[in-house]
């Protein structure tokens, strides 16, 4: 993450997880935007990695989690608008971390509540829909400064909406010409394979560089490339 918004729980919060050998994913985005549905693929698709995820939801009653792939997986809801550090500070001691390997935060953003800060996570992941305009990069500018990482979901809608994906690319371009920018459509599983292992492969070359620093104290090298913008969908 090249950010400056770390702020001391977080820091903790990495250590805590990083300590455990837990990769941590912040999944970021509008309400409706396909959150729930990337952490879905990634649930099912993903059965060799123990996962739990944490989830903001705005009042007790109204639950929306994404679907457990199986039960051992672990759920945990943060009542309100947002979820802060101190939430996920307060949540880490319910986890398994003997039995834990990757953790996703699921938080919902807004124009109206544009933060999304640094929870301790070590990949934040912004993402944002066909169906909500090609202008959303420019409206969500916090989200998309701060993502290593976008995804431009419901792209097989592309042919049927007033979406300009050379503007929106160029959008997101300006304001973080370093972050990942990735494209899926929920209706092609091939495709979704795709984004799914990529996740997979990010988590894995993390944990190797974490390796290989702790045996060569700094020494090594982890010079493997990023992976290219891909068009899924």
């Amino acid at each position: 993450m090249k950010r400056t918004d770390f702020h001391p729980l977080a820091d903790a919060n990495r250590k805590v997880l990083h300590d455990a050998g837990v990769f941590t994913v912040h999944v970021v985005g509008p309400s409706g935007s396909g959150k729930s549905m990337l952490i879905e693929a990634a649930l099912k698709r993903l059965p060799q990695f123990h996962t739990a995820v944490i989830y903001n939801t705005p009042s007790p009653s109204c639950v929306d989690a994404p679907s457990p792939a199986s039960p051992s997986e672990r759920h945990i809801p943060i009542v309100g608008a947002s979820i802060h550090a101190g939430d996920v500070r307060d949540v880490l001691p319910k986890l398994d971390f003997a039995t834990l390997d990757l953790l996703i935060i699921e938080s919902t953003t807004s124009t109206a509540s544009p933060a999304s800060e640094d929870l301790g996570e070590d990949l934040r992941l912004g993402v944002l829909s066909v169906v909500a305009g090609d202008d959303k990069a420019r409206q969500h500018t916090q989200l998309v400064s701060t993502c290593d990482a976008l995804v431009l979901t419901k792209t097989d809608l592309l042919p049927h909406v007033r979406f300009d994906l050379e503007r929106f690319r160029a959008d997101v371009r300006r304001l973080n010409p370093e972050a990942e920018l990735l494209y899926v459509s929920s209706l092609r599983e091939k495709e979704v394979d795709r984004w799914v292992d990529w996740l997979g492969k990010t988590a894995e070359k993390a944990w190797t560089s974490r390796t290989c620093w702790t045996t060569c104290q700094g020494g090594c090298a982890d010079d493997a490339p990023s992976p290219p913008e891909m068009f899924v969908g």
